[in-house]
């Protein structure tokens, strides 16, 4: 058994990959039944959204909708997803073949009667492996993610921790673009919420008569001095934007679509008003 420590794990993974090292026979089905299995679970049948470990952390309006009001994911948004779920296998894979110890991948677990699948063991320490955009990724390198964390990592990750008993938690994170590496390690007492009130909340949400009814996630920000306000770039691209703000005038800026939920003056007669 490795007696190598979670704390190299970036440093290894890089090492590894630096050193050519050729691959065996046996190495090569694992990886290949491993991205196997994760292909064919994302491409079967689709499957309605129901409150699991992974979205138990939503805003409490967004996980109404994404569970009572579920979008099907268009081919692009598919693909996006896929390739992150190839990447986030790819590194529990390279992590092993980095001389760590990777055990139970996708374990399922379950509190409050609420499932979720873990993503590993490495080295005793639970780990939760998220692909990235640049953006998102710094979060994770700066230890930032406890101020913004819309996605609710935090609640799925303390969730894994509190069905396992775990004293040890951690992001394994990757940016898509760069190909940086991190480990973030949140402090779990102040970082990590409780999971039983997050779950509490959560059927709360799911129960409430009207998405209306809960907070908004995100409130609108001012569009520059003129008073007129627009969405927050995460309700900007939400698929729910328009039923939570049916009344959105959008504007077509240089730098794309802008979403305005009240409008004092009207943008310059260059910008032109989609009314599709």
């Amino acid at each position: 058994m490795s007696r190598k420590n979670i704390d190299s794990l970036v440093k290894d993974i890089y090492k590894y990959l630096e050193s050519y090292t050729a691959v065996t026979p046996e190495q090569s089905a694992e990886l290949a039944l491993l991205l196997s299995q994760v292909i064919c679970d994302k491409l079967s049948a689709y499957r309605k959204p129901a409150l699991s470990m992974s979205c138990i952390g939503h805003p409490q309006r967004k996980l109404k909708l994404e569970i009572q009001k579920p979008i099907k994911p268009t081919g692009k948004q598919r693909l996006r997803f896929l390739y992150g779920d190839i990447l986030e296998t790819l590194l529990l894979w390279l992590a092993k073949q980095a001389g760590h110890t990777v055990e139970d991948q996708q374990k399922t677990v379950e509190i409050d009667k609420v499932k979720g699948h873990i993503d590993a063991i490495i080295d005793g320490t639970l780990v939760d492996v998220k692909s990235c955009s640049p953006q998102s990724y710094k979060k994770f390198a700066s230890g930032t993610l406890p101020s913004s964390d819309p996605f609710g990592y935090l609640a799925q990750i303390s969730g894994y921790r509190t069905c396992l008993k775990k004293d040890k938690a951690a992001f394994l994170a990757v940016d898509k673009v760069s190909g940086d590496l991190c480990v973030y390690k949140p402090d779990p007492d102040f970082d990590l919420p409780d999971p039983h009130k997050v779950i509490e909340r959560a059927r709360e949400a799911v129960c409430a008569k009207s998405h209306l009814d809960l907070p908004s996630c995100e409130e609108p920000v001012p569009a520059g001095k003129s008073g007129n306000m627009k969405l927050s770039t995460g309700c900007k691209y939400c698929a729910y934007r328009d039923r939570c703000w049916p009344s959105l005038r959008v504007f077509l800026y240089k730098t794309g679509p802008e979403y305005f939920t009240k409008v004092v003056k009207e943008p310059s007669e260059k910008i032109k008003e989609i009314t599709k």
